[in-house]
């Protein structure tokens, strides 16, 4: 079973160790770089967890962190109000069962990200466009960076899918466990 949670600061060490399960090319894909271990555990240490929101997929079973989800405000001086930043990885074993749709749409029918009105992918994946058109989102593509954008999503919508997908509303209970007692 997957448990949705949000995350914090004492997620630390469960996050690092996700990260690290990425292989190169998925590093590649989450970071834009080819990211060394020391150099991933570095970011990880560097997480602003006050700024950045962070939601998890846990299994239960292994109490470990198998998808993670960032969402970083950006700032209105230089986006359009509203814009956050997501970032999403999901262990390969697990890929391909919607557990970054779940991630996604659980954050965004939450209170906390009430004022979210546009998403910015860094990376242009072709996963990012199948996510919106699960999640019903326009996607629009900026040429010149390659970045990703989605809008047009409906709370009402996000929350029927869950229902459909036998999600509820997430709450702040995170999943007890070694993994997310570690940090």
């Amino acid at each position: 079973m997957i448990e949705i949670a949000w995350l914090g600061h004492h997620h630390t060490a469960a996050l690092g160790i996700h990260l690290l399960a990425l292989d190169s090319d998925d590093r590649y894909a989450r970071f834009g770089h080819r990211l060394t271990d020391t150099a991933v555990l570095r970011w990880v240490r560097r997480i602003d967890w006050q700024r950045d929101g962070w939601m998890g997929a846990w299994w239960a079973a292994e109490d470990a962190l198998v998808g993670a989800l960032q969402l970083a405000p950006l700032p209105t001086e230089t986006a359009t109000a509203g814009t956050v930043e997501v970032a999403i990885t999901v262990l390969p074993l697990l890929r391909r069962q919607g557990l970054a749709t779940r991630l996604l749409a659980t954050a965004l029918v939450d209170d906390r990200m009430a004022h979210c009105r546009r998403l910015l992918f860094q990376h242009g994946h072709p996963a990012v466009f199948a996510l919106a058109r699960r999640l019903g989102m326009c996607a629009q593509v900026d040429a010149a960076s390659a970045a990703v954008y989605l809008s047009g999503w409906s709370r009402q919508a996000l929350t029927d899918l869950l229902a459909s997908m036998g999600m509820g509303v997430v709450t702040d209970t995170v999943p007890r466990g070694t993994a997310c007692h570690h940090g």
